[in-house]
């Protein structure tokens, strides 16, 4: 006990574990009354001395204040009851700690049968960043089981929270890759999550499929500037060129260029029109908006004609006062009435 003691005053705490139930108590001081870094050290001692002594307080330690030590303790508790220690390490797949998760789920996972059980009912935890934690650490396991890659697929097509959703499609591209292609791409055209889309859209673009061009040029009309941005880098990740003015129409609209689209002309006249019917209403949507409403007069013919009595109605002066401009430069007779009205009640459109 003496000598323990002596080991565990200088700090080591394996020294003293290898001299077996003796050690325990001196031990056992250290991750009561020492710092930190010697806690941890204690209770990665722990494991080597016998269970019967020292798993209550291994145990315990798995609530400490330090991360560090919660980890320690995540293995220790593992080594001493190895199966049992399911039910005591569960709730730390929602620790706060990334590194803690990330241990207790390879632990877990390492603990047989019923430890890949409360792996998988973790996924399904009431708390969505608890959800989305579990998930990235299972990401991070050197092998993910099948029944895992099942739940996490079940959950990327249902989940309520779009992190959990997005954190799940990247974990199932890195365990299953190519595998999992049909639910990605069915997160791109689907999912109702603009986040969700562009983690989809970027996915393609790195597994880099058999016909990714097909899932990826729709996205390119995205009502989401960041989901056509990640669509357009996949595009060019995998080689695609445009061919023909709707398919370089609709590269360039998501581009914002807005000289190509005029010197497209009327084949892209349609697309260019879309645009005004999105309602961002940050300052980047509505240059957007009075952008597209100048190139579609430079274009000119019936959508343009059309668009300039949308484009009244936009709650953006900008976008308002750039259907004014365009219905000048149209010569429009026909809203003459329509821009009476607009001068009447809106003074920014005068």
């Amino acid at each position: 006990a003496e000598a323990a003691a002596a080991r565990v005053a200088l700090g080591d705490m394996a020294g003293a574990s290898q001299l077996g139930g003796i050690a325990a108590p001196a031990v056992l001081r250290a991750l009561a009354e020492h710092g930190p870094a010697d806690r941890a050290a204690a209770v990665a001692a722990l494991s080597l001395l016998p269970a019967d002594a020292v798993l209550a307080p291994a145990v315990a330690a798995l609530s400490d204040d330090d991360a560090t030590v919660r980890t320690a303790a995540v293995v220790a508790v593992a080594a001493l009851a190895g199966e049992k220690a399911v039910s005591d390490l569960v709730g730390l797949l929602g620790d706060a700690d990334d590194t803690v998760r990330r241990t207790t789920a390879a632990t877990l996972a390492g603990l047989g049968k019923s430890g890949l059980i409360a792996v998988k009912e973790a996924l399904a935890d009431p708390r969505p960043d608890v959800r989305a934690a579990v998930m990235e650490t299972v990401g991070t396991l050197e092998t993910v089981e099948p029944k895992l890659v099942t739940a996490i697929a079940q959950r990327v097509a249902t989940d309520k929270s779009a992190a959990v959703r997005a954190t799940g499609l990247r974990v199932l591209a890195g365990a299953i890759g190519l595998k999992g292609m049909d639910l990605i791409a069915s997160r791109l055209r689907e999912d109702e999550s603009a986040t969700v889309r562009q983690v989809a859209a970027e996915l393609i673009g790195q597994l880099a499929p058999k016909g990714a061009d097909a899932m990826l040029v729709p996205a390119l009309g995205d009502a989401y500037s960041e989901v056509r941005d990640a669509a357009l880098a996949s595009l060019k990740q995998v080689g695609w060129q445009p061919k023909g003015s709707v398919s370089k129409a609709t590269v360039a609209l998501a581009a914002q260029d807005w000289r190509t689209l005029k010197s497209i002309g009327e084949d892209a006249a349609s697309m260019v029109a879309q645009v005004l019917q999105e309602r961002d209403t940050d300052k980047s949507g509505q240059i957007k908006r009075a952008e597209a409403m100048m190139t579609l007069a430079a274009i000119g013919g019936p959508v343009a004609e059309a668009a300039t009595t949308t484009a009244f109605q936009d709650a953006s002066p900008r976008v308002r006062v750039a259907g004014c401009d365009a219905a000048g430069r149209l010569g429009l007779a026909s809203v003459a009435n329509e821009l009476v009205a607009l001068l009447e009640r809106d003074p920014d459109s005068r």
